[in-house]
């Protein structure tokens, strides 16, 4: 995991610390349903 671990929802674009889980929950799962283009995923930990 990063090292910065406060920067994983800043690109969310939403202030996650002002919502409940559920509502988290709802507002991803309303985005995905709605399609994505696709996921992009690194193996690698930081500093390698």
């Amino acid at each position: 995991m990063s090292k910065r671990e406060e920067k994983v929802m800043s690109l969310s674009g939403i202030d996650s610390s002002a919502i409940s889980k559920q509502q988290l929950n709802q507002y991803f799962r309303n985005y995905l349903d709605s399609g994505i283009h696709g996921i992009g995923f690194s193996a690698y930990e930081e500093g390698q």
